[in-house]
């Protein structure tokens, strides 16, 4: 028995040092989520130093939360006649609503027919929002509606795989994620006809993206996995690049590579959505997680940043009252799908904001801070 003392004494030994180490480690991982944080909440973009927050009344037009009806929407355009049209990608459906927020009808179903997707991606409009479309992963074409919902073609693009397309003009340009080039442009015929482009990071962890485009012809590239916007002319011509939000300290290797993760809590943090309306670049930054109650199970954030939409100048921010995940403007009007911060709520709402006093404020200043 005496020679199993020192045995005992080095397993006991061995068994709190572990149960030291694991607190320890319980510890920082505690600190460092609080110092990541205090950073994410006490910095709202590489304007920090200066930020100008816009006037913004919280001047509510309608907020819609019928999602007996809705179920949970994943995302959101507007038609030249202020319709806004929800993308519900479990039901593979899309719900059209009136300018007051009402209800009007719902079209599209899962299948390859006319009128039916069986992947829906990406919900879009024309540039002069004439006509609205999804497109539609699975079969590997844009589905186009006009804004009666009717179902008016079908564009079939000649490529392995479809993710993310938009109409641009008379062409579609299809956003290669994890690829390079960056973008495909096809003919709208879905013939390929160019090239362009490179993707600002090398991992493998990228798996959402968004490209838009504005009234004046102009693509946004954006991804989840980081805070840059590029833009590009549709010629493939670079025109600039817009810096997102919250930055944490990243080696220099990272940098060099342009492989780096801006994460909080484990989640990627990056552009989560982007719009263009007013000569202005609208973007929805990363900056609170969302409750996985509400089906998200993503991120969220109380901040948009204005940026000169040709230029990339920065010209303020708008502090939203909650926390969004998809924003549209057009107009005076800016669209939000919003999410409860509470854990115990499973509340998701569509927000119809008039931001008047915030357009007139930036038109005003356009030239930037």
């Amino acid at each position: 028995m005496k020679n199993l003392k020192p045995v005992i004494s080095a397993i006991l030994l061995g068994i709190l040092s572990f149960v030291a180490l694991l607190t320890l480690n319980a510890g920082f991982k505690q600190n460092k989520k609080q110092e990541v944080a205090k950073v994410i909440k006490n910095s709202p973009g590489l304007h920090r130093e200066s930020v100008n927050w816009l006037p913004f009344t919280n001047d509510t037009v309608y907020t819609t939360s019928s999602f007996d009806e809705l179920l949970v929407p994943f995302e959101c355009v507007v038609d030249v006649h202020g319709n806004l049209y929800v993308m519900q990608y479990a039901k593979k459906e899309i719900t059209k609503l009136s300018p007051t927020g009402k209800i009007v009808k719902k079209f599209g179903r899962m299948g390859s027919g006319p009128g039916e997707f069986r992947g829906m991606t990406r919900l879009g409009t024309s540039p002069n929002r004439e006509i609205i479309y999804v497109c539609d992963g699975g079969n590997n074409r844009l589905v186009l509606f006009d804004t009666t919902g009717a179902n008016i073609d079908m564009i079939k693009i000649k490529a392995s795989s479809l993710s993310q397309a938009i109409m641009a003009d008379k062409n579609i340009v299809a956003y290669n994620l994890l690829k390079n080039p960056l973008a495909t442009v096809f003919s709208p015929a879905g013939e390929k006809l160019y090239t362009f482009g490179e993707n600002i990071t090398k991992s493998h962890l990228i798996n959402q993206g968004k490209v838009r485009v504005s009234s004046t012809g102009l693509l946004y590239f954006s991804n989840d996995y980081t805070g840059i916007v590029q833009v590009y002319r549709p010629d493939g011509k670079f025109v600039t690049r817009v810096e997102g939000p919250i930055i944490l300290k990243l080696s220099r290797k990272a940098i060099r590579d342009k492989n780096y993760q801006l994460s909080w809590l484990g989640n990627p943090l990056g552009t989560l959505d982007l719009c263009t309306d007013n000569d202005f670049l609208y973007t929805l930054f990363s900056g609170v997680v969302a409750s996985k109650e509400a089906g998200t199970a993503g991120n969220a954030s109380d901040m948009i940043h204005v940026y000169d939409a040709s230029s990339g100048i920065y010209n303020g921010s708008i502090k939203l009252p909650g926390i969004a995940k998809n924003i549209t403007v057009y107009g005076n009007r800016l669209y939000c799908i919003t999410i409860s911060a509470d854990e115990e709520s499973d509340d998701v709402n569509i927000i119809n904001y008039n931001i008047e006093e915030t357009i007139k404020y930036l038109k005003s200043n356009q030239s930037g801070i």
